[in-house]
């Protein structure tokens, strides 16, 4: 029951649509393409991880969510994804469902968090580079899955590199062309932790109708207290209080920023650098450090 009432949910975010457009339909069967996409869609809400383990489930009631007398067998299912995946459309499925998301949430696309995880890689490939995983503290080979997520945190995209792609190579090859081909000619802000920081790439993406958000890297003098305020005010409906200063400073010849610091209770002073102006300075503060929701 409880996973028959996400189906409005799944269908409301094109799971049919874009799977429609992107594979158009399967080989004449009982199951077709809508209830392949649906099982699957629910084996992960019902946390089934595998096609095998549809074998400890009443084919029944599973059959019942899909409005059909039984769900498929394992080797039914496993046809079918064999099917999906020698069609290679998995990129063309992704990217429809992405922009149906763009357009019907427009507004939640004005600013960007981008951050990358390393992830230890196991597989049989021995041209994967190492990186440092910090989870297990030790080098070993892994990839870089870098996510794009919206403000709220809902995720738009991600991209999988070799650990040791640097962040600002992935924003200029695969992240910037991407979400410009997402939303188009509007102008967007990405906010990103210090790995991302340089001052050029700041100043070039910004003559390409984007903005930036992230955190001054290097060891900076500390401001005079006096210059701090203690700021309210109340963003996505939470009331949030900083104490603040900012000042706009020149971060290369002819090109300047915002630079806007928190005064942290034990004296620390936290800087977020950024191109936007318009934003009121604790809201600026506010979206920097809601990183964290990623």
């Amino acid at each position: 029951g409880g996973a028959l009432l996400a189906l409005p949910a799944v269908l409301t975010q094109g799971l049919l649509d874009a799977g429609e457009q992107a594979y158009g339909t399967l080989k004449k069967g009982f199951y077709g393409l809508r209830a392949t996409l649906l099982v699957l869609a629910f084996m992960a809400l019902l946390r089934i991880r595998t096609p095998e383990q549809l074998q400890g489930q009443p084919p029944g009631e599973l059959g019942v969510l899909l409005g059909l007398d039984r769900a498929p067998e394992v080797k039914t299912l496993r046809r079918k994804l064999w099917e999906l995946t020698t069609r290679q459309q998995a990129t063309t499925f992704s990217r429809q469902l992405a922009d149906r998301w763009v357009r019907e949430n427009a507004d939640a696309v004005g600013l960007l968090y981008v951050d990358g995880h390393v992830r230890p890689y196991h597989g049989t490939a021995h041209t994967v580079p190492k990186g440092y995983v910090t989870r297990r503290r030790l080098c070993m080979p892994a990839t870089t899955d870098v996510w794009v997520n919206a403000q709220d945190a809902q995720p738009l995209f991600v991209v999988t590199a070799p650990a040791n792609d640097d962040l600002l190579a992935m924003l200029r090859r695969e992240i910037l062309p991407e979400v410009r081909s997402l939303v188009g000619a509007r102008r967007v802000t990405l906010a990103f932790d210090r790995e991302g920081y340089s001052p050029k790439f700041f100043r070039e993406v910004h003559e390409q109708h984007f903005d930036v958000m992230t955190y001054r890297k290097g060891n900076y003098p500390a401001w005079p207290a006096e210059e701090f305020q203690t700021v309210t005010g109340t963003v996505d409906g939470r009331k949030v209080t900083y104490t603040l200063a900012e000042r706009t400073v020149e971060m290369l010849k002819g090109f300047s920023m915002r630079e806007i610091r928190r005064l942290c209770a034990n004296g620390h002073q936290t800087a977020i650098l950024t191109t936007r102006q318009d934003l009121a300075v604790e809201v600026a503060a506010y979206r920097m450090f809601e990183r964290w929701t990623q």
